[in-house]
């Protein structure tokens, strides 16, 4: 983990699902309207978040409409 990250998550624990929604917004602002499953979790990784809890806060946020998902082959696409 990169010293900053590390320094960031030493403050208080990281909300995975705000980050999630904060990334998600990031990258709506730059023209990107999806992020794959597999592109988010390599994202997430260097933070410290495994791919076990990024599902579970992906799918609470689906459940409450924050997110959309749609399927693009086996892998699944994730957006605002």
């Amino acid at each position: 983990m990169d010293a900053r990250i590390a320094e960031l998550v030493a403050l208080e624990p990281v909300k995975v699902w705000s980050l999630i929604v904060t990334l998600l917004g990031d990258l709506s602002r730059q023209k990107i309207s999806s992020l794959a499953g597999k592109d988010l979790r390599e994202r997430l990784a260097p933070i410290g978040i495994r791919a076990e809890t990024a599902r579970v806060a992906l799918h609470r946020l689906r459940r409450e409409d924050w997110i959309e998902t749609r399927k693009a082959g086996r892998e699944v696409e994730y957006s605002l």
